[in-house]
């Protein structure tokens, strides 16, 4: 029988019986010994474990859990199943090795073996943690575990539950369906409870759970709130997009014209806000948790009469470099820089209507031809908050059709 757990992973047992099967040795010898025999009531307890495990889990699928013959029973179904959780979290995904640092993969006459050490060197696996895992399950140093996924799984949100600060309109909106479309559920932030509503509406008619809350990210103690709503209205907390910000009052700067007010009041909404939203979502995800903060094209170079803001966005760049040094390897910290993308905010401070936008399309000179699209920013971040972006940290994508 298989189990199938609700992330995607499968994992199934196949129970060497009398005669089943050959190990072959490594080196390419061809020496073939019998699989070690189980007696009846083995047999029965792996069956009766895993069938605990495919009522708790779900459906079959394709995958194998393989026990060679010289590992320790897996007593209780109890301790299997924290083993499978502790396997799915496992960001390395590709193998359990086993003391040997040897690999298994399933055929179809049994397990054959290989000697395959230099396999955790070449795929950066911790081979210590592997043979934790492995021990984990209750077996012994030679126990092995392989499961085969496909590679768009890896892109798959579901079952995780996400927050979108700002996600009322605009790009914080497409980032928030977005992530409902890869299978997320998200509680969607703004000030205006209107919009909120509106976006948590249209996630719940993906079929995922959209919830709405009224927040304004520049408020004492408002985004520690946020935090924990999510984890008590969505189970807890696996992703959290600081997206808001902007121009406090929508009006574009020089800096020598900037006073002090102006300027705390961008720094309040743009960078503040985002260091206590680190801070808060940090202090309830768990392992394998992911922050992205949106940035801009802003953050690079020198910006005439747009300085206040693109300072702060440069200064965001920064932040997301060092929290993902203190947060690692527990959560990832990037950033998506957007180029320009027609949101309201961008149609009201650059004057993008009639005349004038087809004259600042051509200023622009995109390589790829065409402004942005608030799906193009929620596509990125979808990535970045998958597991196929596992393995990146401390980064800024810059998504901006080249320019």
């Amino acid at each position: 029988m298989i189990a199938q757990p609700t992330n995607g992973l499968a994992v199934g047992l196949m129970v060497p019986m009398q005669g089943a099967g050959v190990t072959k040795h490594a080196g390419g010898h061809g020496r073939r010994n019998r699989l070690h025999k189980f007696d009846r009531s083995r047999v029965q307890a792996h069956r009766e474990a895993l069938e605990s495990i495919h009522k708790l889990l779900g459906s079959p699928d394709k995958a194998e859990f393989v026990d060679n013959g010289f590992s320790k029973l897996i007593e209780t179904a109890a301790a299997a199943l924290k083993a499978l959780h502790g396997l799915a979290q496992d960001p390395t995904r590709p193998y359990i090795v086993d003391g040997k640092g040897r690999r298994a993969e399933h055929i179809d006459k049994g397990v054959e073996l290989h000697d395959h050490a230099t396999h955790v060197e070449e795929h950066g696996l911790d081979f210590t943690h592997h043979q934790s895992l492995a021990r984990s399950l209750g077996a012994g140093p030679q126990h092995v575990v392989r499961w085969r996924m496909n590679i768009l799984e890896d892109f798959s949100l579901t079952g995780k539950r996400a927050v979108v600060t700002g996600g009322g309109k605009g790009i914080g909106r497409g980032i928030a369906l977005c992530l409902a479309e890869a299978g997320a559920d998200v509680m969607v932030s703004a000030r205006t409870n209107a919009d909120v509503e509106a976006v948590a509406q249209e996630i719940s008619a993906l079929g995922r759970n959209g919830v709405a809350h009224t927040c304004d990210v520049t408020q004492p103690g408002a985004l520690d709130r946020l935090a924990a709503a999510a984890v008590a209205e969505l189970g807890g907390l696996d992703i959290w997009i600081n997206n808001a910000g902007g121009l406090p009052d929508g009006t574009a700067r020089y800096m020598t014209r900037t006073d002090p007010e102006q300027w705390q009041a961008q720094i309040d909404l743009n960078l503040t806000a985002v260091w206590k939203g680190c801070v808060a979502a940090a202090g309830h995800m768990a392992e394998g948790g992911s922050i992205i903060n949106i940035s801009s094209g802003a953050a690079s170079g020198g910006q005439v009469k747009n300085g206040p803001y693109g300072a702060s966005k440069a200064a965001v760049n920064s932040l997301t470099a060092t929290f993902s040094l203190e947060l690692a390897p527990k959560v990832r910290v990037n950033a998506v820089s957007p180029g320009p993308v027609p949101t309201q905010n961008f149609v009201e401070s650059v004057g993008y209507e009639g005349e004038r936008k087809e004259m600042i399309d051509k200023q622009m000179r995109i390589p790829l031809g065409r402004i942005g699209s608030e799906r193009d920013i929620g596509g990125a971040v979808v990535f970045l908050a998958s597991p196929a972006a596992s393995w990146i940290t401390g980064q800024i994508l810059l998504v901006n059709g080249g320019r």
